[in-house]
């Protein structure tokens, strides 16, 4: 079975970046992959499949309800529908 986190901030089960994946460095230098689902978030790190919440998810939930930060600017494979989550919230 399939855990997700449902976040608080933002409603994901009709956003218009549902589905959408998001690399995020962590802090060892690994790249992990968040997912927008129906239900919810999900990351690819053991920290998330532990607990169900992770630093990852944070970030990218923080940089989409950021109102300083282009939200939905980051740059993106298109063809694989990959977005690279870089920068802070200023």
């Amino acid at each position: 079975m399939t855990r997700y986190y449902k976040s608080k901030e933002i409603n994901t089960k009709n956003h218009f970046l549902l589905n959408d994946i998001w690399l995020v460095e962590g802090s060892k230098g690994n790249e992990y992959s968040v997912e927008m689902h129906k239900k919810g978030f999900t990351c690819e790190c053991l920290g998330f499949n532990f607990s169900g919440k992770c630093k990852h998810i944070s970030h990218i939930e923080f940089l989409l309800t950021c109102e300083n930060y282009p939200k939905y600017n980051m740059s993106k494979e298109e063809d694989r529908g990959i977005g690279y989550a870089r920068g802070v919230c200023g």
